[in-house]
């Protein structure tokens, strides 16, 4: 993995469940944006993410990965503000404009 990625994550409701869901990973900006806004649903918030220590879930577990279609990446002890680029918010299924995250620090 390289030292610096970029994952796009659908979060349902609270950034607790941020951990488990469905991180995108290498894929266009359309695909990534429609495949996380499928973890959303129709309200919630997509999540912009830059870190170094995410794990590839399914090269972890290989044939035992649960839902491999998901290309999900989980990060130990969570995420913190400083590694959220920014986020959209989904409204009854309306993706809104970026919101930068001025806490912002770059991938550690």
């Amino acid at each position: 993995m390289e030292t610096w990625q970029k994952w796009l994550v659908g979060v349902l409701a609270s950034i607790t469940i941020l951990i488990g869901l469905g991180v995108i990973y290498q894929m266009n900006k359309e695909q990534e944006q429609g495949i996380a806004t499928a973890f959303v649903g129709k309200n919630g918030y997509l999540y912009e993410i830059s870190s170094n220590r995410g794990i590839d879930v399914n090269k972890t577990l290989d044939f035992e990965a649960p839902y491999p279609e998901q290309m999900e990446f989980s990060i130990p002890s969570g995420i913190p503000s400083s590694e959220i680029k920014g986020a959209w918010s989904i409204n009854k299924g309306v993706v809104s404009d970026y919101l930068s995250n001025p806490n912002f620090g770059g991938g550690r």
